[in-house]
């Protein structure tokens, strides 16, 4: 139950990827698409889909750096 079951799979897999960058006390981290792919195994449009469902849900805040990887803020209450 849980926010984590109304994911799909590979939205789970992007989180889970995004923790294992995270910095412990921030909950920050700032990977690429390509190494989230890389870590993942899922091509890039399907990780992209990932981020907006989980930043739909109120799982990731999404900081977009044109030129730069992203900053992704992980938000772990509720799960």
């Amino acid at each position: 139950s849980g926010l984590l079951a109304e994911l799909k799979p590979s939205s789970v897999v992007v989180y889970n990827v995004l923790l294992s960058y995270a910095d412990f006390n921030t909950g920050r981290c700032f990977p690429g698409i390509k190494t989230i792919c890389d870590f993942s195994g899922l091509v890039r449009q399907t990780v992209i889909d990932a981020i907006k469902e989980l930043e739909d849900l109120g799982l990731v805040e999404v900081t977009r750096r044109p030129g730069s990887h992203n900053i992704y803020q992980l938000i772990l209450v509720g799960l």
